[in-house]
Formats: C-alpha cells, structure tokens, sequence
C-alpha cells in the first residue's frame, strides 16, 4: 500500500504538497513565530516557480472580483516605492520597501498557489486558532515562571516584576505587541464562531465543553493583554455573536444566561486598570478638569499627523522622509514631548496619508471597499469580520511598520481575496 502511494506520487504532486505544507505552517507560526515567517514565504515562492504552472494557477485564482483587488494591491505598494524618488532620506525609504514587500509577495503568492489550497482552507484557520491556543500558554508559562522564585524560605510566587505585573499586557505578550496578539485572539474567535456554523466540528458533548473552555479561555486572554482596540473588538464580536444565538434558540433560559454573562463580562472589562485610566483620561480631556496642558498621546500623533497631511497633502512626505517631518512638526506641537520622538501615527490611515498623500490613501480605501463588496456578494461572513477587526485596528497602530501586523493582514486578507468558497479539489 505505502509503495502504491509512493509511485503515485508525483512530481507535480509533491510541489503541491508542499506548497500547502509551507502555508499551513506560516498559519501556525504567525502568532508566536514570526521571525521564521520571511523564510517561509521564500520558500513557498521557491515551490511556485518549481511547479512551474502559472498560467493554470493564475487562470483559477484570477476573476473580475479577484483583478481589482490584485491590481490594486500591486498599485499600494508601486506608490509606496515611488516615495523613493522624491525622499531625501534614500536609506530609510529603501529599508522600508523591504520592510513591505509583504504588500506585494502575498497577492503573487496566492494567485500562484491557485485553487491548491481550497481543500485545505479551514484547516488554516483550525491551525491559527491552534497556535493562539499554544501561545497564550506560552506566554503564561512564561510568566508563571518568572513569577516562580526558590529562596531559604522555600518557593515563592511573585506576580510583580521590575516593569509591573507579569500576567498583564506587554509582560505577558513576550512575543508580540500585545496589541497585535489580541487582535491575532479575536479573529481566532471569530474563526471558531465560523467553522462550528459551518459544521467543521465534529458534534459531540465533550467538543462542545472544549469549544466553550476555549472562547473563555480566549476572553480572558484578551482582557490580560489589554489592548484597547483589542477589548473594543471582543466586546463587539461577542455582542453581534450573542444576538445572533439569542435569535436563533429559543430557550429563554439560554438567552438569559447568556446575557448575564455578557454584562457580567462588561463589568470586569470596565474594572480593567488600562481601561480606567482611559476613560479617566477622556474625561479630563472633555470636561477640561485637569487643569493643565496634558493631552492624551494618540490624541497628540493623530493632531499632529493631520498638520503634516495640510503640508503635504499630494504626493505625502515619501517614506523615506516620514518620519523626520513627523518628529519636526511633532516637536512644535504644545502638547509634545521630546521621550514621544521617533514614534509613528498611531494610526495606519494616517501614516499612509503622510506619506503617500491622497492617491495612495484613496488607494488603500478602495481595497477596503472592494474586499468589502466581495465579502457582501460572497455572504462572507467570517470575511466580513476580519475586515472590521483590522479596521478597528488600523485606527489604533500603523500596523503596516511592523512584520507582525503586515503580514496578517496581507496574509489573511488574500487568503479571503483568491479562496472561493465551493471547494475544488486539484487531481493534477
């Protein structure tokens, strides 16, 4: 039987395999990994010339909806090396091209790899809500063993290390920005949300106590990290996902139970030490009770992004020249302060604004309207979802400058992009 398999296996075949190999296993480690990601997506383009079908793989994956989006994303990331030519700062702009080359690997990489992956779709997103399961222990592990220490005395546990409290945000997030992890959390949600809908759980009592443990268990992560975007979006997934269940049973018992926790739920989000600290904030800034000049820090990025954007509202500063203009017109600000220079937007639409001006932000707008036209016409739900979820995100993070955010955005959003959703099987 093994050497019947064997001789069945073909050249062809074997790139195959391992195409879907390399994707499975980028899914899996984009939550803790990411260090490895750039190899992978090396080598997976490897494995694309290897196969040496493009024209078969373009064919599948390229329609009228696909080709917008494809040309458009190509064309983001044309304008972003543009900003080469006209930025003083030639070193800073070439580094950052590199930093985003993810912008355009990923559209080639899924319109290449064609309708190989369609059989092995939800197995992508069992395998990342795997891995969030995995690395949030991780990261307990990691602070429960920092927490650990042998004296005379014998052993002690002391939660508060030299930077605060270990279980809490970025003490805990050892291997992401917490921000970005809790994002990573909330789509793995939304993902379990999706594939138990469309029955990819088997249905028995004990995977029904494993996929509740889980959604529990995934909360509490969010609310440890706290990341606001992060609670924001949890919070909203799990209201839409507690309507949707309240109309679609009947029990009055369940409904009131799951109400109850829910607001019980909102309760302790509302007691979270970040969460309060912002919301005090808010209130000063609104009430002006403080007395004093202090702003809040994304209040001050955004307001003075919005300043650059007047100056250079076109073509945008170029990227390689961003950051410089930033941090001039930053410092001249009220409201700065010298320890804020070298930080970013704190807002992606912003940051492309400044430096792409008003044809690469329109640009970066239309594929978010195009992918949520696609999304409506597919009844894509989970698609939907992941469009809010990096919206949202997007409003707090210039999550294009870092590996983390690029490349989970690119990756799943192409991932949506060029899979269909009736399945094909590829028996070449």
């Amino acid at each position: 039987m093994i050497s019947n398999l064997i001789q069945n296996i073909t050249y062809r075949s074997a790139i195959q395999g391992a195409i879907i190999f390399i994707i499975l296993a980028f899914s899996f480690l984009l939550s803790g990994y990411k260090w490895i990601l750039p190899i992978l997506v090396v080598v997976w383009f490897l494995f694309i010339i290897l196969e040496f079908n493009f024209t078969k793989r373009y064919k599948e994956s390229v329609n009228k909806h696909t080709y917008k989006l494809l040309l458009l994303q190509l064309f983001f990331y044309f304008i972003i090396v543009l900003g080469y030519f006209y930025s003083t700062n030639k070193l800073e702009s070439a580094n950052d091209n590199i930093r985003k080359l993810g912008l355009l690997a990923f559209p080639l990489l899924f319109m290449f790899t064609g309708n190989l992956l369609n059989f092995k779709k939800h197995l992508v997103l069992k395998l990342f809500i795997l891995s969030n399961i995995f690395f949030s222990f991780v990261c307990l592990g990691n602070a429960l063993f920092n927490s650990v220490e042998i004296t005379s005395m014998g052993l002690t546990i002391d939660t508060n290390g030299v930077t605060g409290n270990l279980f809490y945000y970025s003490n805990l997030s050892f291997l992401q920005h917490p921000a970005y992890f809790s994002m990573y959390i909330v789509f793995s949600l939304a993902s379990m949300f999706y594939l138990k809908d469309e029955n990819k759980f088997k249905k028995s009592r004990f995977n029904l106590i494993i996929y509740y443990a889980v959604f529990l268990f995934f909360l509490v992560m969010v609310y440890l990290l706290s990341s606001r975007a992060g609670i924001i979006s949890a919070i909203i997934l799990s209201a839409f996902r507690l309507v949707q269940n309240v109309f679609r049973y009947k029990s009055n018992l369940y409904k009131v139970a799951a109400i109850s926790i829910f607001v019980f739920a909102i309760t302790l989000v509302l007691r979270n030490p970040r969460v309060q600290n912002k919301l005090l904030e808010a209130k000063q800034l609104t009430l002006n009770t403080s007395g004093t000049k202090a702003m809040p820090v994304r209040i001050v990025f955004w307001t003075t992004a919005i300043d650059v954007i007047n100056n250079y509202f076109w073509f945008g500063t170029g990227n390689g020249d961003l950051q410089d203009v930033f941090d001039k017109k930053y410092m001249d600000n009220e409201f700065a302060q010298k320890k804020f220079l070298g930080y970013n937007a704190h807002n992606e639409f912003l940051q492309v604004f400044m430096s792409s001006g008003v044809i690469g932000f329109t640009i970066f707008l239309m594929i978010f309207i195009f992918s949520i036209e696609k999304a409506l016409k597919e009844k894509n739900q989970l698609f939907l979802i992941f469009l809010a979820l990096i919206f949202l995100n997007l409003l707090f993070e210039s999550m294009l400058n870092t590996l983390a955010g690029l490349f989970f955005i690119s990756f799943f959003l192409n991932y949506f992009i060029f899979n269909n959703e009736v399945e094909i099987i590829d028996n070449e």
